[in-house]
């Protein structure tokens, strides 16, 4: 049996539509039920339409939830990295075990992708798993190399990763997000 993963697909009013279609390729590829999603949505995303994705794909995970994070800034990195941020600290207090973060953008290419990812990950001698960008001009006061984003997670992330919270890139208005219990969102 498959170690489940929590899939994190973090979302803004300007990439819904992807996520949509994400999601929608996502239940074609099936093969999800082990696993459960966590809609991290920009609270400018209307709420109506988190709850079209999350009914969308209730039944096809174990369980799916939305969080709302007040972000406050627009533009990346500074707006991606604090809903990464708000999300870290989210699954470190309420959530077991490791995380996908998958944005919209990413495409999973098999039916077995998330189990494969899963199984990759619990047996890899490392707490991090993703893609190691080399930049040779970074811009955005990014590092030359840094992992990227799309991976997969520890449930600890929040805490390895302490002292980078107090970097500029990581600190904004943001208030601290709690995941919302509406009631649409029961599994």
């Amino acid at each position: 049996m498959t170690t489940p993963l929590l899939v994190v697909l973090p979302t803004h009013a300007g990439d819904g539509d992807q996520a949509e279609v994400l999601l929608k390729w996502c239940v074609e590829l099936g093969n999800l039920n082990a696993h459960s999603l966590l809609i991290a949505a920009d609270s400018e995303l209307p709420k109506e339409r988190v709850k079209a994705m999350l009914d969308r794909v209730r039944g096809e995970f174990w369980s799916v939830r939305a969080m709302f994070v007040p972000v406050g800034v627009k533009g990346w990195p500074l707006a991606a990295n604090l809903v990464f941020r708000a999300v870290a600290r989210q699954i470190s207090e309420f959530y077991k075990g490791a995380w996908l973060w998958l944005e919209p953008d990413a495409v999973p290419l098999c039916e077995d992708w998330l189990d494969r990812l899963a199984e990759e990950y619990f047996h890899a001698p490392r707490p991090f798993m993703g893609a190691i960008s080399d930049n040779e001009k970074p811009g955005d006061g990014l590092p030359v190399k840094y992992l990227s984003a799309i991976g997969v997670w520890p449930q600890d992330t929040f805490e390895r990763l302490a002292d980078l919270w107090k970097d500029p890139r990581f600190t904004g208005p943001v208030q601290p997000s709690t995941l919302s219990t509406a009631p649409w969102q029961t599994t």
